[in-house]
């Protein structure tokens, strides 16, 4: 390997020669020799222009199936005028109007106001050709006689002139026949009693008694559609009866009359209604021959037909709507119209109101549920949460004054379906002590001591009031808390004057047997008087007999209203909803 041999010094540095001047005056075509390119890579570029700019501009398509006529080319390109009486009329009439309003408060011709508002005198024009198309007999004012004032631009009621009304035909003019709606039999059967009372009086009055009655008579017998109800008031199904056989029931039905009660009596339990047969009976023999000689009496006692069932399901069902239409404390006409009652104080379900006859004492008042319920005990829980909260704002009232408070319940009949409430009356409290030996002396006393129900129904706190009673019987109940654990119950088979029912309703009652409450439709007799509470205390605070027996009705005077209310003001919880 040869030796080298390195002195330290830097050699000399290389001048490199310029490069060649490129003369850019020639092309490559110049130079045979070398590659040629193609045309695209030797164009110049757009330098920044729109490619589009070269380009015609498109014509716009339209549609065959285009809805909007403006689109198209044969549609004109304005709206064609509305015809006389077309949609919108009104609106122009008005401007019209107000186009002659503007003009006579400017005190300006009319001509005037018209292009301004409408632009030319020919869509003017145009307007008052409308007016003169739809009111032939209307004449455009004037400014010296204008029939409508200047103030508005609005027509006041009877300011148009409406057109006369057009004769009727020769063939409508004869009078319509009058339509006399048809009676039902109980109806009849007393314009019929009217009849022969007047003409046993002989009064004049008697002829045309007569003849509506024969006008009556043969309404009945043209057909006429009655609502038949299905169930009656507690929710029970009616026996309503069926053109086909009992045999003939199917399955479902039976199902369904099990579920909701209804059905014959016997049907549901025989041997129930046999015994209640043989306990009616005092001559009865346990023998099988005196069975089979009454074995019809012993019977139950079935409608004759169909025709019957239905009959008295019709007239159940009127005599609720009537309870309804004529009830004092429901709300009517779909709670438009308020209750007849004074109310001072609302809850939700429960308010409070103030009786309408003379009260017994100063703050005797009503807690009345706001549905219609033939008894309390039919009221749900909320409803009686807001009784039980009256009760106690009502015990602090009477505290506050040195009294007690008595409420007491009498639901005389559930066949009469009335609106129920709670009567609350203030006692003093030297007086109070005596009031549950006097309750208790007059309920062993008030009906016949071989009743079928206890006498005295005691409350306690194992079984208060709402355990002891049932809505199904007609009861009484006095109680001086607000837990009804402290009180009386009673319940009510005969009331005051029951006796004198007639004869009709003691069949139906009789071949009717309403569902499981066989004594729900027993509206009682002798004994029991509708006053009876408020005998025992408007004996006990020395009232006169007529405060208690026949009170005056007494309208809502605002000084009682008011008194009650300023008392009852600070103990008044529903100021908390």
């Amino acid at each position: 390997m040869p030796s080298s041999s390195y002195d330290g010094t830097r050699p000399p540095r290389r001048e490199r020669s310029p490069p060649a001047q490129r003369d850019t005056d020639h092309t490559y075509a110049s130079h045979p020799h070398r590659a040629q390119r193609d045309d695209w890579m030797l164009s110049p570029g757009d330098g920044g222009r729109d490619v589009m700019d070269r380009r015609p501009e498109p014509q716009p398509r339209v549609s065959s199936r285009e809805l909007n006529p403006y689109l198209v080319g044969s549609a004109p390109s304005a709206p064609a005028p509305a015809a006389k009486g077309a949609p919108g009329y009104k609106w122009r009439m008005m401007k019209l109007d107000r186009t002659y309003d503007m003009a006579k408060q400017r005190g300006v011709p009319v001509d005037e106001v018209a292009v301004e508002r409408y632009g030319s005198m020919d869509a003017f024009h145009e307007a008052c050709a409308e007016r003169q198309f739809l009111h032939p007999q209307h004449h455009e004012p004037t400014e010296k006689a204008a029939s409508r004032p200047s103030s508005s631009g609005f027509q006041r009621p009877g300011t148009v002139q409406q057109p006369p009304p057009r004769a009727l035909p020769a063939s409508t003019s004869s009078p319509l026949p009058r339509v006399t709606p048809s009676m039902d039999v109980s109806q009849l059967n007393q314009l019929e009693a009217q009849v022969l009372r007047a003409e046993l009086l002989q009064k004049p009055e008697a002829a045309s008694l007569r003849e509506k009655w024969e006008a009556a008579r043969q309404g009945t017998s043209e057909d006429r559609v009655e609502i038949v109800p299905v169930m009656d008031g507690h929710g029970r199904l009616y026996d309503l009866g069926s053109s086909s056989s009992d045999q003939d029931t199917s399955l479902a039905e039976l199902v369904r009359q099990e579920r909701y009660g209804a059905g014959r009596a016997d049907e549901r339990d025989a041997d129930a209604m046999l015994a209640q047969q043989i306990a009616g009976d005092r001559a009865f023999v346990n023998d099988t021959d005196y069975m089979d000689d009454e074995a019809k009496r012993f019977a139950r006692k079935r409608m004759r037909d169909d025709a019957m069932k239905r009959q008295f399901a019709m007239e159940d069902f009127a005599r609720t709507k009537r309870a309804l239409d004529q009830c004092p404390f429901c709300w009517q006409n779909d709670g438009r119209t308020p209750p007849q009652a004074t109310i001072v104080s609302s809850g939700s379900c429960v308010y409070l109101a103030l009786p309408d006859r003379e009260p017994l004492a100063d703050g005797h008042c009503w807690i009345v549920p706001m549905h219609h319920h033939v008894s309390s005990l039919d009221v749900d829980e909320d409803g009686w949460t807001e009784i039980r909260n009256f009760m106690k704002c009502l015990l602090r009232m009477a505290i506050s004054r040195n009294q007690s408070m008595v409420f007491f319940e009498t639901v005389m009949s559930v066949r009469d379906q009335k609106h129920t409430y709670i009567e609350a009356v203030p006692i003093p409290n030297d007086v109070f002590a005596q009031v549950p030996a006097y309750f208790y002396s007059g309920l062993s006393e008030v009906e016949s001591e071989w009743s079928d129900h206890k006498q005295v129904i005691t409350f306690s706190e194992q079984r208060p009031f709402q355990h002891s009673m049932v809505s199904r019987l007609p009861y009484f109940m006095v109680q001086w808390d607000y837990k009804g654990q402290r009180g009386y119950g009673h319940v009510i088979e005969e009331r005051y004057g029951d006796r004198h029912r007639t004869r009709r309703h003691r069949q139906y009652a009789s071949d009717y047997e309403a569902p499981t409450y066989d004594d729900g439709d027993h509206v009682g007799g002798t004994g029991f008087p509708a006053n009876f509470a408020h005998e025992i205390l408007g004996t006990m605070l020395d009232l006169e007999p007529h405060r208690w027996r026949r009170p005056k009705r007494v309208a809502g005077s605002s000084q009682r209203v008011e008194a009650f209310r300023v008392a009852w003001e600070p103990f008044d919880w529903t100021r908390a909803l």
